[in-house]
């Protein structure tokens, strides 16, 4: 699809002699999150590749990078094919580890991962008002504030535990 022809763009970028840079994945990245939704975990597999091909060029990836992940994430949960609590927080760690700071929006959007995982009867993937409430709590304790988004998705959540 889509995210195949990016690819092959890029190719032609880089045979080209033009080097793509953080802008150039993001578009990418993006467009992998927006096929999560159809595909589920065929858009995330695309999004890792991506990050791949940035690191193999060089290329930092920034938080605008990490949260198209997370939403590919959230995504592929709203599809019906949920990755486990501890893979998609992984990915707030991979962030730090890569000296890039989540921010409210990432937490967002894992808070959002934990609504669509538990509309999605996610089995034995430990997906719940637990997990959105520890979201709530490492939002606090990186210093963030829960905005009414993070709340609707917590409510959400426990709205469709229930």
């Amino acid at each position: 699809g889509r995210v195949e022809e990016g690819l092959r763009v890029l190719t032609q970028m880089n045979a080209a002699g033009v080097a793509a840079d953080v802008v150039s994945y993001n578009s990418l990245l993006n467009t992998c999150a927006k096929a999560a939704r159809v595909w589920g975990s065929v858009g995330v597999a695309q999004a890792s590749r991506v990050l791949e091909m940035m690191a193999a060029g060089g290329v930092l990836p920034d938080i605008t990078s990490f949260n198209c992940l997370l939403n590919a994430y959230a995504g592929a949960a709203a599809a019906g094919q949920v990755y486990p609590f501890k893979e998609v927080i992984g990915v707030l760690d991979y962030m730090r580890d890569s000296g890039v700071t989540a921010d409210v929006y990432s937490y967002n959007t894992v808070m959002n991962c934990c609504a669509k995982a538990v509309r999605a009867r996610a089995p034995s993937s430990a997906w719940g008002l637990e997990q959105g409430l520890a979201v709530l709590g490492m939002m606090n304790s990186a210093g963030l504030k829960p905005d009414v988004v993070t709340y609707t998705a917590l409510l959400d959540t426990a709205l469709a535990a229930s």
